[in-house]
């Protein structure tokens, strides 16, 4: 029987070591799982998705107890993404651009374990309005942090910035699907 948010959220910012222990045996029998399909169906192991989610476990309880959890999301989505973040910056900290990077969040057996060719990439992504091109280039190419494009483009805030990035990717995947591209196009 699932747990509600709140009394997983109480259990964590609890002083009782055994219900924060609770809570951690809680969120891996519930969430390791789906993390675990993440990271080997995007070129990991079983090794990398417990070091992943171990430290984004972390993360998770450092946020609850210092507030930074705003509710916006459930804990399960929240979790989630901070574990797929951490992936995905292991990812292109070790310079291997992999199609989850790219090509959004598709998984496919049989590119799996193949890489991306930059060349064939960088040929559509040019086919982008020129913003698209220089936002998408910066942060996949040149592996910069949301941080670092919202000081280059000059914009607002760090959420306007993902936004700029998310509405470009949009943009390269209806670019992908009008040419009747698939991953495969663009695997080595």
């Amino acid at each position: 029987m699932p747990i509600p948010d709140e009394t997983l959220l109480s259990k964590i910012r609890s002083n009782d070591y055994k219900k924060r222990n609770k809570a951690l045996e809680y969120l891996y029998d519930t969430f390791f799982k789906s993390i675990k399909s993440f990271v080997l169906n995007n070129s990991g192991s079983e090794e990398d998705a417990q070091d992943v989610f171990q430290d984004g476990i972390a993360i998770v309880f450092q946020n609850v107890l210092q507030n930074k959890f705003k509710k916006e999301a459930s804990l399960n989505t929240y979790t989630y993404s901070i574990c797929k973040n951490l992936w995905l910056m292991k990812i292109r900290k070790n310079s291997k651009i992999t199609e989850v990077d790219i090509l959004g969040e598709v998984e496919v057996e049989d590119v799996k374990n193949e890489y991306v060719s930059l060349q064939r990439l960088e040929k559509i992504i040019n086919e982008l309005n020129p913003d698209c091109q220089r936002v998408l280039k910066a942060f996949y190419f040149e592996s910069k942090s949301m941080e670092e494009i919202q000081r280059l483009f000059g914009l607002g805030s760090i959420q306007a910035t993902k936004n700029k990035k998310l509405r470009c990717m949009k943009h390269l995947m209806q670019l992908i699907s009008k040419k009747k591209l698939a991953i495969k196009d663009f695997v080595e």
